[in-house]
């Protein structure tokens, strides 16, 4: 199912994603706004007076700061901005961060007669970024351990599931997160995305495809590069996001 984005979750996503090259919408001036060097995932024509207003309100809570590179106003996330960014937005948190080579491997063994629990935790994982590995096994290179652990104590679940970390679950563990993630499916559509953005020519990219890109970012699980395929072009759609 799709996640309902609002205007914040689409400036503190493109902040994340982009850092300090997402240039302010509330500070700007009339030359940068020309140029279109501005958020480049998330500006249209319709969303910019409701842009404005989330900058606002997340600058006012301290959850954006304002920087100022080359005389052009930047925003970035602070701390706190961050906290409740990953709160939302659980696995952004993992981007570009070097693996240290263990799983997180959760399996379970809940009773019938409390399936609707094991569907639960099969959501809640789901949710986190893990791939069902084997029948009630689910695994991530991603350290969410504490983070399951304490969800299964306030369920009243720990009898029936165990939280362990592994290393090497296959002899060729990239190959082993192609098939659990399903990367090649995912990377059918960012390929298609990303042929796209290249046929514009350097043109200003249209909302529709910067939404099709980030309503796909939400199913990816942000696996470390040392799992990703050579040439992953989710990479690539995001080099060629950021202002030239």
């Amino acid at each position: 199912m799709r996640k309902l984005l609002r205007n914040r979750d689409l400036v503190m996503i493109t902040a994340s994603l982009l850092g300090d090259a997402v240039v302010d919408l509330v500070s700007a001036g009339e030359e940068t706004r020309r140029r279109r060097y501005f958020a480049p995932l998330i500006v249209g024509p319709s969303k910019t007076s409701g842009l404005n207003r989330s900058i606002n309100r997340l600058l006012k809570t301290g959850e954006l700061e304002r920087v100022i590179k080359g005389g052009q106003p930047y925003l970035r996330l602070t701390d706190s901005g961050k906290g409740t960014f990953y709160r939302d937005f659980p696995l952004f948190r993992f981007q570009g961060r070097k693996w240290d080579g263990y799983w997180v491997v959760v399996s379970y063994d809940i009773p019938e007669k409390r399936r609707y629990l094991r569907e639960y935790l099969s959501d809640k994982l789901q949710k986190l970024g893990f791939g069902m590995w084997q029948k009630s096994v689910y695994i991530s290179p991603h350290d969410f351990g504490e983070d399951v652990r304490e969800w299964l104590i306030f369920n009243d679940l720990t009898d029936y599931v165990s939280v362990s970390k592994s290393k090497e679950l296959a002899p060729d563990e990239k190959k082993l997160a192609e098939q659990v993630f399903n990367l090649d499916l995912l990377e059918e559509v960012y390929s298609d995305i990303l042929s796209r953005i290249s046929q514009l020519k350097g043109e200003a990219i249209p909302e529709s495809i910067r939404n099709e890109y980030l309503q796909l970012l939400l199913t990816d699980p942000f696996l470390p590069t040392e799992l990703l395929p050579v040439g992953w072009s989710e990479l690539k759609i995001r080099k060629a996001l950021l202002p030239k």
